[in-house]
């Protein structure tokens, strides 16, 4: 399992404003009286081992009371097939969601944390992620489908900037790394329990240590 947390983060307002907000926290999903807000988070994946084999995707947003509303809604995440800086994402350029996503259901104002399990859509299984990866950045879009300005079925929660590190979007991958991977981890090939698949089963393996010119149990 690895855990990863958001490094950036973008949110996008209906073509009436046709903005981003990217230096105020704001975090926003769903309908407003005037507009509707669609965020993105950003995660670095660079510390996934190569090869990895994804056996679940979880996403965790921290929310947020305020200025929001108590209406039940169904919140989409769903992993974008293309990648847009933060900076300049708006309306009407942003970030095209796939068919990687999962929805959660929020029906109260609460300050708590929300989980969104991802699956294929396709096939109903986790996923290879390389294609969606733009030097090892994985950008994920959180909205509310059909949300139309006058709603007011907007939810807030924490963004990457937030000053609680805990609160921050946040991704754990499951994953098994195929027979012979080893883990290249702080400049050595770690001892590190992975699974391996022999014999027709999954079986515990431990990674060999490279030390000293030599290989070690």
């Amino acid at each position: 399992m690895a855990e990863f947390h958001a490094i950036s983060y973008a949110c996008a307002e209906t073509d009436s404003y046709n903005k981003t907000q990217v230096t105020n926290d704001s975090f926003d999903i769903g309908a407003f009286s005037k507009q509707v807000n669609e965020s993105y988070a950003y995660f670095s994946l660079e510390a996934l081992p190569e090869n990895a084999k994804i056996t679940s995707f979880d996403l965790f947003l921290t929310q947020k009371t305020g200025s929001y509303y108590n209406k039940s809604v169904s919140v989409k995440a769903s992993v974008c097939e293309n990648y847009i800086k933060p900076a300049s994402v708006c309306w009407n350029n942003k970030p095209k969601s796939g068919k990687i996503y999962g929805k959660t259901t929020i029906g109260s104002n609460s300050a708590g944390e929300r989980k969104w399990t991802l699956l294929n859509a396709e096939t109903d299984e986790p996923y290879p992620i390389g294609t969606y990866l733009t030097d090892n950045i994985l950008v994920v879009k959180f909205e509310i489908e059909g949300a139309a300005a006058g709603d007011n079925n907007a939810k807030g929660f924490r963004a990457s900037s937030d000053a609680t590190a805990s609160a921050r979007p946040r991704l754990t991958i499951g994953y098994e790394l195929p027979q012979g991977v080893k883990i290249y981890q702080n400049g050595a090939f770690a001892e590190k329990p992975v699974r391996v698949y022999t014999g027709g089963i999954w079986k515990d393996a431990v990674v060999r240590k490279y030390q000293n010119g030599v290989w070690t149990a």
